[in-house]
């Protein structure tokens, strides 16, 4: 079958976050679909890119080129008004995948590409700390309680994918005192996390180290707590988290080139440029 199809629909509900605008050009042509281009806006922020299914093979391929724009964090907590996510801001991201398979989850399961999220200015919430019933702010060396938060003047989170694994290549959130970087990966096919997060004082705190965090177990129900027998492996922890996959400029640039230019952004740019102090 062939088929050309324009889709436009001014609100869609479904789900806890309503679509204010949903459109699309939908092409069946020989076996191949595409969806070229779509996009999905939120009352803040949208998703916009393109896609293809090719199917003229038993086992179809799918590619996917999405990006998101000021996408808003605390939309997305639910319609419960004490809900409130970890973290508040604008995000700017963009996700390209490919994979073959009948399924999303297949698809998934096989993927290669990479992911990347930045967030320009936001804030972590205490609500980070309740997780799981530990001090897990304290963990990252942050002091958080109640109400407060602590701003997150540039973030950046860039994930390899390659056979279905997720790689975190480049996590690091910078805030007024502290550092915090991440390392670890993700299994899509059967939906298992293994993550590890710690935060890096920007000056020299004799007192103690910082406790890395786990985060571990599967998609729908992760277990968050520190990481246990940190103090063995302290030092294999840290260099660990040091590693720079790819500079953040070329990061910034796969997203949306302006983000370098951005002031938070810039300034943490020009920070690992130059290099953490040496105790």
């Amino acid at each position: 079958m062939d088929a050309d199809v324009t889709f436009d629909a001014r609100r869609i509900d479904a789900g806890v976050v309503p679509l204010t605008h949903v459109s699309a050009h939908v092409l069946l042509r020989d076996g191949v679909l595409s969806l070229d281009p779509f996009a999905l806006e939120l009352p803040q922020g949208e998703f916009a890119g393109v896609a293809t299914v090719d199917a003229r093979q038993a086992t179809p391929k799918v590619r996917v080129d999405v990006r998101a724009k000021n996408l808003e964090l605390q939309q997305l907590k639910g319609k419960d008004p004490k809900n409130a996510p970890p973290l508040a801001g604008e995000v700017q991201a963009r996700a390209v995948i490919e994979g073959r398979g009948g399924s999303v989850h297949k698809v998934l399961a096989n993927a290669d590409g990479g992911l990347t999220v930045i967030l320009p200015h936001g804030e972590v919430r205490a609500a980070f700390a309740e997780l799981a019933g530990i001090d897990v702010a304290e963990g990252i060396g942050l002091l958080l309680k109640g109400d407060e938060t602590t701003e997150v003047r540039c973030g950046v989170a860039q994930f390899g994918i390659q056979e279905g694994i997720v790689h975190a290549q480049n996590v690091i959130f910078d805030t007024k005192s502290v550092l915090i970087r991440g390392s670890g990966s993700a299994s899509l096919g059967p939906e298992e996390l293994n993550f590890s997060i710690k935060g890096e004082p920007k000056k020299i705190r004799l007192v103690r180290l910082r406790t890395p965090i786990e985060i571990k177990g599967r998609f729908l129900k992760p277990s968050v707590r520190l990481e246990a027998g940190h103090a063995l492996k302290q030092g294999a922890v840290a260099a660990a988290l040091a590693v720079v996959a790819t500079p953040l400029a070329a990061i910034f640039a796969f997203v949306d080139p302006g983000l370098a230019k951005d002031q938070n952004c810039a300034a943490l740019l020009a920070e690992t440029k130059a290099g953490a102090p040496t105790p």
